[in-house]
């Protein structure tokens, strides 16, 4: 699905078993250094129990073949992740941050993942860094 058709995906749509609805997908590419967090933003956003910041180190765990996650557990790169869920406007996103500089955005909702990337990475202080700065594919 284009991410022009997908808008925004009910949250409850991703727990019902046999529907694998789509995600909203942001690759990112900045063309600076250092890139900033803007905390503050994060902040006024609001933060609750199901939210995370995270740092994972590299991790070569030996996980069996029929493990859900066995893909991504036997070799997993250094990256920050900041998982967000707000609950009233029924969105969520997950930003990863590799080591290389790369940032990928999953959510169920192309707006909110939208305000996050300019929120936490844009016009905020000391760069004041802009759109046009970033090279970003839609899925």
């Amino acid at each position: 699905m284009s991410p022009e058709k997908l808008s925004k995906i009910p949250t409850r749509d991703y727990s019902i078993d046999g529907k694998c609805p789509p995600v909203y997908r942001m690759k990112v590419r900045p063309n600076f250094s250092p890139v900033d967090i803007n905390i503050q933003f994060i902040f006024e956003e609001g933060w609750s129990h199901a939210d995370r910041l995270r740092f994972h180190l590299e991790t070569k765990i030996k996980a069996t073949e029929d493990h859900p996650l066995s893909t991504i557990l036997t070799n997993l790169k250094p990256h920050l992740l900041i998982r967000r869920y707000d609950r009233e406007e029924d969105s969520f996103l997950t930003i990863c941050i590799s080591q290389e500089g790369e940032i990928e955005i999953l959510s169920n909702d192309r707006n909110f993942a939208q305000r996050y990337l300019k929120g936490l990475f844009l016009e905020c202080p000391p760069s004041f860094h802009s759109a046009e700065e970033l090279e970003i594919v839609d899925e």
